[in-house]
């Protein structure tokens, strides 16, 4: 039985995971209250599962349009570099964060 097309590439794969870890990151704010308005509504594994959704879907989409436009190896290599660069700016949002 073949594999999806989205799992029957590596390179697919691993840029859409890439870029969905950046999105996370970044918009991370908006994450947690996705996550919290669906705990409320479903058992918290599920919730985690379908919060993270929407995260996929923009990584999908920026996957499939770096490779459409720029070519196959570029997806993964700007994911990479959004997925540092968002991490980084997670951590400087964490270190400005007021002390509770």
């Amino acid at each position: 039985m073949p594999l999806p097309p989205l799992l029957s590439h590596s390179g697919i794969t691993a840029g859409v995971c890439l870029w969905a870890i950046a999105f996370y990151w970044f918009f991370s704010p908006q994450a947690e209250q996705i996550y919290d308005y669906l705990a409320h509504r479903w058992p918290s594994g599920v919730a985690s599962l379908v919060g993270i959704l929407p995260w996929v879907g923009l990584g999908l989409g920026c996957e499939y349009l770096c490779d459409w436009s720029l070519g196959k190896s570029w997806g993964v290599s700007l994911g990479l570099l959004a997925a540092v660069g968002a991490g980084v700016y997670e951590l400087g949002r964490h270190s400005n964060r007021p002390p509770d």
